[in-house]
């Protein structure tokens, strides 16, 4: 079979499972959804939906299926009658008091069917419950999450606090599952079982200051940035004096910040060294070292 032939062959059974799957969604079939397939493993949907929750649910279904690497999402949030933004505010504010895991300290803008949420949070699980709950109302077409964190901890001590947090977590054996923050920003990498996965990013939700969570468990491979840094995190997890101190590193594009608070010349000198011991075939794509711990005795 030719490699042309092949390609259309692999698009429409693709769609076809697409389709099987929206037809049987008991939210998302009666909507009659469309899809098409293109041979770049682009998947374009279009139809009309009655809230934001169910355009993000199609999405969400989609790129459950594997050999889908891209969406369009060109589905239309409509709403029988007439609505105005005062009426969705009212609608999200309803939403919101119904649901007790988001904080009162959330409140809603709604301008043209774009619900603006703003307040403080404790953490990323409240702001998501947020904007997920927000998606519900009638309505609203798109969220914009606007929420402030309450806590504001640099990366060492809130990498130190998700560490912890995992530990905490009687079904994920210690140690599995590493982390990397930076900027707020959570990555969890490491190898699971089937199902636990789960837990281990409810567990990193919760904790007060985490912005977002990006998931890495089970992946084969990282990019080079990921693979610097979790070779460096594995360094000082290894060495029983280091792994105590809140440090943190941040690698992009080649440059290495090294950043928290250590208590002697020893720490300095270890980490220094290794830095400089780091494996050849990352050599070549570092590019700069820029040590910013700081000495407190």
């Amino acid at each position: 079979m030719k490699e042309g032939a092949m390609t259309n062959r692999m698009d429409e059974e693709l769609g076809t499972k697409i389709q099987q799957k929206l037809s049987v969604h008991p939210q998302l079939a009666p909507y009659a959804l469309k899809t098409r397939v293109y041979p770049t493993g682009t998947v374009q949907i279009q139809g009309i939906v009655d809230v934001l929750e169910e355009k993000l649910q199609a999405e969400e279904l989609i790129w459950s299926i594997p050999g889908v690497k891209k969406i369009e999402n060109n589905i239309t949030v409509c709403t029988d009658g007439q609505i105005d933004d005062f009426d969705v505010a009212f609608e999200v504010a309803e939403e919101f008091l119904a649901n007790p895991e988001v904080p009162v300290s959330v409140g809603v803008k709604v301008t043209g069917g774009e619900a603006q949420l703003m307040g403080r949070v404790s953490n990323f699980s409240q702001a998501q419950e947020a904007v997920e709950t927000a998606a519900k109302a009638r309505g609203v077409r798109v969220v914009i999450n606007h929420l402030k964190m309450a806590d504001n901890l640099d990366d060492a001590s809130l990498n130190n606090q998700v560490q912890s947090a995992l530990m905490a977590v009687p079904d994920l054996i210690p140690g599995r599952i590493k982390s990397i923050t930076q900027h707020g920003t959570v990555t969890l990498f490491g190898k699971v079982p089937e199902g636990r996965a789960s837990l281990a990013l409810e567990a990193a939700m919760k904790v007060p200051g985490v912005k977002h969570i990006k998931n890495s468990l089970n992946q084969q491979t990282t990019e080079i940035d990921d693979q610097i840094t979790i070779h460096f995190i594995e360094q000082i997890a290894a060495n029983p004096y280091l792994n105590q101190l809140p440090i943190g590193i941040h690698v992009t594009g080649g440059r290495i910040i090294v950043s928290g608070v250590i208590d002697s010349l020893k720490a300095k000198r270890d980490i220094e060294d290794i830095l400089h011991r780091l494996p050849e075939e990352f050599k070549q794509d570092i590019h700069q070292i820029e040590n910013q711990l700081r000495l407190e005795q």
